[in-house]
């Protein structure tokens, strides 16, 4: 049965882009990633992403093991998925520089995240199709975050940014973002107080690049 869809103005659309779903129940009967050996993943800096197609689809079982536990610096995580029009509990970092209250919501997502030991690694795909302006008001949002930067970055999508978060507990957290044709893709990489920047900002990037080569109809 379908779920009901609730409208969105472009500002409620682009506070849900950039929201961090950090306490969501997982969906059930789902498949774990996929565990098949694959080959090292195209740097970041040489995806050809003009090409690219991503498809909006539930595609966290299409991620490798590999993937996931290069994400988590090697280690093995504990996962969840949500999906959109699911009602799911919220933590409150919606990317717009003031927390929503924790509570529940619905979703306009699909996506996932896995963690283990103050690391983690996650990413999300909007739902419906997004234009140019709404993912410049999304960017604009991110450069409001409390203990965040963005930079340009490099090419993930048009437009596309990095934000680098410092978070309350001391972590670090690395989040590319970017436009493909009208799907809007978030995928970041989170490591415990003490980790670098580059170590971080590293897996990000390999992260990102499964992620997108998993929904990406062109290859």
């Amino acid at each position: 049965m379908l779920l009901p869809r609730r409208r969105t103005t472009s500002a409620r659309a682009a506070a849900v882009l950039l929201s961090a779903v950090a306490a969501l129940t997982a969906c059930s009967g789902e498949a774990p990633p996929t565990s098949q050996a694959t080959a090292p993943p195209t740097p970041i800096a040489r995806l050809n992403t003009d090409a690219m197609r991503l498809v909006r689809i539930e595609f966290c079982s299409l991620l490798p093991s590999s993937a996931v536990k290069t994400a988590l610096d090697g280690r093995r995580g504990s996962g969840e998925r949500w999906r959109s029009g699911q009602e799911v509990a919220v933590s409150g970092d919606a990317g717009s520089g003031e927390a929503d209250a924790a509570g529940k919501d619905v979703v306009h997502e699909n996506g996932c995240r896995w963690s283990a030991d103050g690391y983690s690694a996650a990413a999300w795909l909007f739902a419906d199709p997004v234009t140019t302006a709404q993912a410049r008001e999304v960017m604009r949002a991110a450069g409001r975050q409390k203990g965040c930067t963005v930079a340009p970055g490099p090419d993930f999508g048009n437009p596309s940014q990095l934000q680098s978060c410092r978070l309350e507990d001391g972590s670090l957290r690395e989040r590319y973002a970017g436009l493909f044709d009208d799907t809007w893709l978030t995928c970041e990489v989170q490591g415990p107080s003490g980790s670098t920047k580059s170590a971080v900002r590293s897996r990000a990037a390999a992260w990102c690049v499964q992620v997108a080569n998993a929904t990406n109809t062109t290859r």
